[in-house]
């Protein structure tokens, strides 16, 4: 459980957080996935739930929703 943590700048690329619950996260200028990685499909961010957190970026919003994150 990481509810209401504050990730601003963090890395998340490869990390495995399969069911892992950051509601009311800041995620500022977080990353979950590399360039080279946007178009790969990945099972390590299903069921993320990410409600009600701010500042994550339209670009990770999207990678994270086609991977099964709950954004």
């Amino acid at each position: 459980n990481l509810e209401g943590c504050d990730f601003e700048g963090a890395f998340f690329n490869n990390a495995h957080l399969q069911g892992v619950s950051m509601r009311g996260a800041c995620l500022s200028n977080t990353t979950f996935c590399g360039p080279r990685d946007f178009d790969k499909p990945t099972d390590r961010v299903r069921g993320l739930d990410l409600r009600d957190t701010t500042h994550l970026d339209p670009h990770a919003a999207e990678w994270l929703a086609r991977n099964g994150a709950i954004v």
